[in-house]
């Protein structure tokens, strides 16, 4: 297993696009850091801006299998099940870790923001479960699962509003995504907050790969891909 995902780390460097994208990763995490710190730890969508940083590599690894020299290599399946779920798992487990910390510093720091700072770490851990799963489909399936996947996030902002709205609590609109966390998971301290982020990350990464054996023959979707890579694709 380790020896999979150190293989797919050092396949990055043969990706398509990889330095515009990663450009565009980094300016992603900076945005996140500020809206994060900015906010106090209460914004959902700073942190969410961090955690997406894991699909940029994947991206990386799927645009490899359009090779000619890994379509007839043993690793092509691996390339697009396995591994992907592999190096998910691997940079998520990293980023959380970088997201707890700087959530229990937070709370340090703002004590009276304790409750959203929890809640916010639940929900993004929820909606990093979310991500993985849609990471597993994405790459064969673009409009379909970008469409899935924005009506969950609809529906999550939405129910977060009402809860919002039911406490006669008015925060920033993106701390209504913060809300819903309640409703998974009811009140629970950093510690349970911690455990559930990581829990969840084993969960995604499984279903990711489950998903992946799951439509790994389809083609890969044109609209999925960067412009360097379209070319690639009938």
């Amino acid at each position: 297993m380790m020896g999979q995902c150190k293989y797919a780390f050092q396949m990055l460097r043969y990706a398509f696009g990889i330095k515009g994208n990663s450009v565009a990763a980094v300016i992603l995490v900076i945005a996140g850091l500020v809206l994060e710190f900015i906010s106090h730890g209460t914004n959902f969508l700073g942190s969410f801006f961090v955690v997406v940083l894991s699909m940029f590599p994947v991206q990386f690894l799927y645009s490899i299998s359009l090779s000619n020299h890994v379509a007839s290599s043993p690793y092509r399946k691996r390339l697009q099940t396995s591994m992907p779920a592999l190096m998910n798992l691997t940079l998520n487990i990293g980023i959380f870790t970088l997201m707890n910390i700087i959530k229990a510093v937070e709370i340090y720091l703002f004590p009276e923001d304790t409750e959203l700072i929890i809640g916010s770490l639940i929900m993004l851990s929820v909606a990093e479960l979310i991500i993985t799963i849609y990471t597993g489909i994405v790459f064969k399936y673009y409009i379909i699962a970008t469409v899935v996947m924005v009506a969950f996030y609809s529906f999550l902002g939405g129910t977060g509003g009402w809860i919002m709205a039911e406490n006669h609590q008015m925060y920033g609109f993106y701390s209504v995504f913060t809300a819903m966390g309640y409703i998974f998971m009811g009140k629970t301290s950093l510690a349970g907050a911690v455990v559930i982020s990581y829990v969840l990350l084993f969960v995604g990464a499984l279903l990711q790969y489950l998903v992946s054996l799951v439509f790994y023959r389809k083609p890969l979707s044109k609209r999925a891909q960067g412009a360097a890579m379209k070319r690639y694709l009938k």
